[in-house]
């Protein structure tokens, strides 16, 4: 007879640590600007240009550029009209003519100085800067894609917003000027500013107060645990309306799949799963070496995790003390060698895990698993990653850290990419541990 626990050690802290930084976390993505929107400029901001796919959504953002232009009319500026386009890869070996074909068109779009061009889960997605001074580029590319049957091509509408200073014009070191509030166009500034219960948020540039503001109550339509308070200035005062929730545990029935997962993952088959309450089962076994066995495995690392590192800012490479830097950290190996000093509060655990699937850059020439977390988990990680950066997260999965990358920003959106720099065989097996997680919460034992 063996008799386990859900382990709360490791949920503990998520809800009253997280919270303030969640709430942050999600009015930071409904004002993440558009996919649709680049812009770039050079390094003393006296050229920028925008690119705006799908201009009829964005009208507005076309029409404040043109605001701005009439005010400042020391600016060189014009707006085009044109198309984008999408190539993506839908096939074929890169071995062959048409592949070949395939790769050297992509590396000329790429390194083209007139195309602005990046590369999204899509395929390689650009536009001419310059329209009017290459009007004979979009019956080129349909030539040539035409000359590879690996590549699909689509077009879609765009505009293309050129903007210059004259070189008296150029901003003294230290002075604000250049081409700063066109640069700020596709994500005007904001700022939040944290309060005990809530936090106060404003739009910088005022004209912009109104449309954030909006997109404000319409991301947190949904939130009952908030009250909004819009000022005569079009700043807000968002609060919470109770105290930070304790930790949730889980229901009967998300324990006992659980412990059926662990069971199976071990390939041992109880006669009998008894649920104790909400926390506890009583697992009985046909052998006492079967009961050993679990127990033994209970005792082993189990299950994918996402850990905080505790190591200080900007640290590389495997953990050098032979001493925990705070009491209760995990000693766990690397694997290609060493080993890491680990926050034992887990940021995701298996459980939080939606969806993994190995996915292949056919541009990168790479794999790596695009993994999709539960809303819990997309919480955790948005507000984990917006506390930490500079700081490393490690991939865990059965007690061997996979991957330890820095955190260089807030991660929102509960979607990404886990690299990997191994064979597909390999990655496809990690992809599949993942799913074998989804049910996975930590256990321990308790007495009998």
């Amino acid at each position: 007879m063996v008799v386990v626990a859900f382990d709360r050690n490791i949920y503990e802290a998520r809800p009253a640590q997280y919270r303030q930084s969640g709430l942050r976390a999600q009015l930071a993505e409904a004002l993440e600007p558009s996919r649709d929107v680049d812009t770039s400029s050079n390094s003393d901001m006296t050229t920028v240009t925008i690119v705006v796919r799908n201009p009829t959504q964005h009208a507005d953002l076309i029409d404040a550029a043109r605001r701005l232009l009439a005010k400042r009319p020391q600016v060189m500026g014009q707006i085009d009209t044109t198309q984008a386009f999408l190539i993506s890869h839908v096939g074929g070996s890169s071995q062959s003519g048409s592949g070949r074909r395939a790769a050297t068109l992509i590396a000329e779009l790429r390194d083209a100085p007139y195309i602005n061009s990046k590369v999204s889960e899509r395929g390689l997605e650009g536009i001419v800067t310059d329209p009017a001074r290459h009007p004979d580029f979009q019956k080129w590319l349909e030539q040539r894609a035409s000359e590879s049957l690996d590549l699909d091509l689509t077009w879609t509408p765009a505009a293309v917003i050129q903007l210059s200073l004259p070189d008296n014009q150029i901003a003294k070191p230290g002075e604000r000027g250049g081409l700063d509030d066109f640069w700020n166009l596709s994500a005007p500034l904001v700022e939040m500013i944290d309060l005990d219960g809530g936090l106060a948020f404003r739009a910088i540039e005022s004209e912009f107060s109104a449309e954030r503001g909006e997109r404000i109550r319409k991301a947190l339509a949904g939130r009952s645990d908030l009250s909004i308070e819009t000022r005569p200035d079009q700043s807000m005062v968002i609060r919470f309306l109770s105290p930070p929730p304790r930790a949730s545990l889980p229901d009967e029935a998300r324990l006992l799949r659980a412990v059926r997962a662990r069971l199976a993952g071990e390939g041992l088959r109880p006669l009998k799963i008894e649920p104790l309450d909400a926390k506890r089962a009583r697992i009985k076994f046909a052998t006492d070496s079967e009961a050993r066995a679990f127990r033994t495995a209970l005792e082993n690392p189990y299950g994918f995790s996402v850990r905080v590192v505790d190591e200080p800012m900007d640290t590389f490479g495997p953990s050098e003390s032979a001493t925990a830097p705070s009491p209760g950290d995990l000693r766990l190996p690397l694997r290609e060698g060493g080993f890491l000093w680990l926050k034992p509060e887990a940021v995701i655990a298996g459980d939080m895990v939606q969806d993994a699937v190995p996915y292949f850059d056919r541009f990168q020439k790479s794999w790596s698993i695009h993994y999709e977390l539960t809303a819990e988990g997309q919480a955790n990680f948005a507000s984990a990653t917006d506390v930490n950066i500079r700081r490393r997260l490690a991939f865990v999965l059965d007690g061997v850290v996979i991957e330890a990358p820095e955190i260089i920003g807030m991660i929102r959106g509960g979607s990404g990419e886990l690299p990997c720099e191994c064979s597909e065989a390999t990655n496809s097996a990690r992809a599949k541990s993942l799913l074998r997680y989804k049910d996975d919460l930590p256990l321990r034992l308790v007495a009998e």
